[in-house]
């Protein structure tokens, strides 16, 4: 069974207008994910994940965004350096 990111991030989404909320529960994906290994002290892995949460990837079919997340990613990114 794939895992919940492959499927987020395989799956062609069709986002009509006002339905952007794919990339907020893409972005908390990624933000857990990384939260989560680093934690396990995998810090290579979650400096990876931080960084796709800022990705805006074309399957989602979403425009950037100022979504608010890039201080938050900024400071985790400071916590796994």
């Amino acid at each position: 069974m794939k895992n919940r990111l492959a499927l987020l991030e395989e799956h062609q989404f069709h986002v009509w207008e006002g339905g952007g909320g794919i990339r907020t529960i893409c972005e908390n994906a990624h933000l857990l994910k990384g939260l989560n290994l680093a934690g396990k002290k995998q810090y290579r892995e979650a400096l990876e994940h931080y960084r796709q949460a800022l990705d805006y990837p074309e399957n989602l079919q979403v425009w950037r965004l100022d979504s608010g997340i890039d201080p938050k990613v900024d400071y985790l990114t400071g916590l796994a350096y």
